[in-house]
């Protein structure tokens, strides 16, 4: 099984590298060995010469090693600087020995030409290593004030303001996410989930006699007589109920293959690349395919569960699933590990109840980094996968935008219409997958990452220099527009404006120790003309595993491995949050660290740039006008639906909660805005292990 696990990974990623412009080159980066000793998981080595280039620090300790993280502002005022950073105690072999945290007081110097800081001395007040006695403590932080006050290094200035921003605006407590478990399903049979956003809804096909499911990332047809065919990518199913039960059948209608094959040209798949991906899958079972109308996740185990020791005496693992699934010794309470959130149960069958994750077993910590359930470590806090987890999901994504080149357009299903958020002096639109607020009467749209301002909710729209923070800082979780929040404006001249975003904003946030991924909330979504489904957090078996990100699947690996050729091309289902529907693509300010290219959010792995979401429409009726039109013009390399210019370091080598998902497949197509982002900048997704990954990525339905 693992065999088809790395199989699966290196397939997929291959995948994404044809279904986005410019990003095979970053798919590539995602398959590299593990980071050497002292290297952050999930970190990229930057150029030689820059500030990144010079972090982590690796400092003699003894008989171990210190391994220094780049310090994380907290307040800049002045020419002093307070901050904080990761560290690592690592042993002559570089296995951990501990991680922790040091806090910094500096003097600098400021070159906002270079944009750049230089720490000129440094004192370490605070130094926090768990269990470590206060001698010890005492020689780290003595040992670190004399590295930063002798090196004086630099960190970039971007980096500084825009932590600082973040700082300023930080949760002092957990965010109220939504912990309450979706269904659980439990096959032991090869299986697949197929999920629809509520009872699933047809529209015709231009020119066919078929009928096609808007609000499922699938490709779901139903024939004029009722039957209808789901594409499994390398088999097809049959049903006369969308579902189900569904059957393999190869009796398919010819217009629903050219519709399948369509797709898969528009991906830039072709039909070779297919029939290789099933001739490579050694397993010929026939997965079961499960239907979810509401949210629900699925575990597959590979026959009757086989619990090995993982933690001997304390805790086993379900080995014959590429889940994380756990039951300890002491009760045998049985734990599962789904979108970063733990889950307890006396029972596979279920009831399942939340658990915070600092009240977890203490067996969960003992988890060896070599065990094949070793990536649930990121989800335990006080694990250095955890820290590294958390440092990452707390560390800014900077970008220069070029006033004079930036653009957005905002389209609408018909007239603008607002909703308040409860509890705010805010309204969001309702009827546009875009995400535009109302704010003390004017109108401001954060789009990639970067926000936009208008006096009139259809434009003309203008990079925004600054943004109502405070009232943008009171939107709560339970609205679609909560992660606007985790993007800011911290910086301007005449000609750019700086932002910055942390991987919040693309739906995966610091929780009680851990990262977890989605709100929780099932949000509305739109129904008019138009079809725009919303960020989703179950239903995509969301995990997170080191040096990748968040990865998405849909049931057992080897059905997967040929199955995701059935999933999202051509339409491009923008459904899973990070996956699509939230894309930043501007590049970094440091032209040797892009925006979000390794700490990843799985942002590469959709098909918001295929080619059938710029050209194809299918529709039942005609819809209403929308306000603004989206512009079709997208170029070979554009990863971004605003254009923008990113300015490169001198001398330098991411409504009410009800329903479900990210924006849809569908018929209105959503495709790139604006010219062309010129450099990098392009996300690299991670897949994980077992297939569990897939693509989602950009459009939304015509009713």
């Amino acid at each position: 099984m693992r065999t088809i696990e790395r199989t699966a990974r290196v397939i997929l990623l291959v995948v994404a590298a044809l279904l986005v412009p410019g990003s095979r080159l970053l798919a590539q980066s995602q398959a590299q060995a593990a980071p050497p000793p002292g290297q952050q998981a999930g970190q990229k080595k930057a150029a030689a010469g820059t500030p990144r280039a010079d972090w982590p620090k690796k400092v003699p300790f003894g008989e171990f090693t210190l391994f220094i993280e780049a310090p994380q502002a907290e307040k800049l005022e002045g020419t002093k600087l307070s901050s904080h950073g990761e560290l690592r105690l690592e042993h002559g072999d570089g296995s951990d020995l501990a991680t922790g945290t040091a806090w910094y007081e500096s003097d600098v110097e400021i070159d906002r030409a270079q944009r750049m800081v230089t720490l000129t001395s440094t004192e370490v007040p605070k130094v926090q290593v768990p269990n470590a006695p206060p001698q010890r403590l005492e020689r780290i932080a003595q040992r670190l004030a004399t590295m930063f006050t002798n090196q004086k290094p630099k960190l970039p200035l971007d980096d500084v303001l825009a932590s600082v921003k973040m700082a300023k605006f930080g949760d002092a407590a957990p965010p109220k996410l939504n912990n309450d478990p979706p269904r659980i399903v439990f096959e032991t049979e090869p299986a697949i989930l197929v999920v629809f956003d509520g009872e699933p809804r047809f529209q015709a096909v231009s020119g066919t006699k078929l009928e096609r499911a808007l609000n499922s990332p699938f490709l779901v047809l139903r024939a004029s007589g009722g039957t209808c065919y789901l594409n499994g990518g390398t088999m097809w199913f049959s049903a006369q109920s969308p579902t189900g039960p569904w059957t393999k059948t190869e009796n398919v209608p010819v217009e629903a293959v050219q519709i399948a094959q369509r797709d898969l040209k528009d991906g830039g798949v072709s039909d070779s690349d297919v029939k290789k991906s099933a001739s490579e899958v050694t397993d010929k079972r026939v997965p079961k395919i499960l239907v979810a109308t509401e949210p629900t996740e699925l575990i597959v185990a590979d026959g009757a569960p086989n619990w090995t020791s993982t933690v001997p005496g304390e805790l086993d693992g379900l080995a014959n699933s590429e889940s994380d699934v756990f039951r300890t010794s002491s009760d045998q309470q049985i734990y599962v590990l789904l979108s970063g959130r733990w889950y307890r149960s006396a029972a596979m069958e279920g009831p399942w109840t939340w658990v915070e994750p600092d009240k977890l077993p203490g067996s969960f910590r003992k988890i060896p980094a070599s065990s094949s359930k070793a990536d649930a470590l990121s989800s335990v806090p006080g694990t250095s996968a955890a820290t590294d987890a958390l440092a990452d999901v707390n560390k800014p994504r900077t970008a220069a935008i070029k006033r004079s080149e930036a653009k957005v357009t905002v389209t609408y299903d018909g007239a603008p219409k607002f909703e308040p958020v409860a509890g705010t002096k805010v309204e969001y639109a309702v009827n546009t997958p875009d995400q535009v607020l109302k704010i003390r009467g004017a109108y401001y749209v954060c789009d990639q990452g970067v926000w936009f301002m208008a006096s009139s909710p259809t434009g003309p729209w203008a990079v925004a220099d600054g943004i109502p923070e405070d009232e943008i800082m009171t939107i709560p979780p339970e609205s679609p527009v909560y992660n606007t929040r985790y993007a800011y404006v911290y910086d301007s001249t005449p000609e750019l404006v700086y932002t910055a975003y942390t991987p919040a904003y693309l739906g995966s946030y610091p929780y009680y120790g851990t990262v977890v991924f989605g709100t929780g909330w099932a949000y509305r979504p739109w129904w008019g003309a138009y079809y725009y489904p919303r960020f989703w957090t179950w239903g995509f078996h969301a995990r997170y595993a080191p040096w990748v990100g968040w990865g998405y699947g849909f049931g057992w690996g080897p059905a997967w491995a040929g199955f995701r050729y059935g999933f999202g091309w051509g339409w491009g289902a923008r459904w899973c949050g990070p996956g699509g529907f939230f894309r930043p693509a501007w590049r970094n300010v440091n032209v040797t660290r892009n925006v979000n290219v390794n700490r990843n959010v799985n942002v590469n792995r959709n098909v918001y740039n295929s080619g059938a979401n710029r050209t194809r429409t299918v529709s039942s009726r005609s819809a209403s006008t929308a306000a603004t039109s989206r512009a079709n013009t997208a170029r070979s390399g554009q990863t971004s639906k605003s254009a923008q210019t990113a300015k490169a370091q001198p001398q330098a080598s991411k409504g009410t909660a009800k329903g479900n998902p990210g924006k849809s497949a569908g018929a209105k197509p959503s495709t790139p805005k604006g010219g062309a982002a010129k450099g990098g900048g392009a996300h690299a997704g991670g897949a994980h292990a077992g297939g569990h990954a897939g693509g989602h990525g950009g459009g939304h339905g015509k009713k």
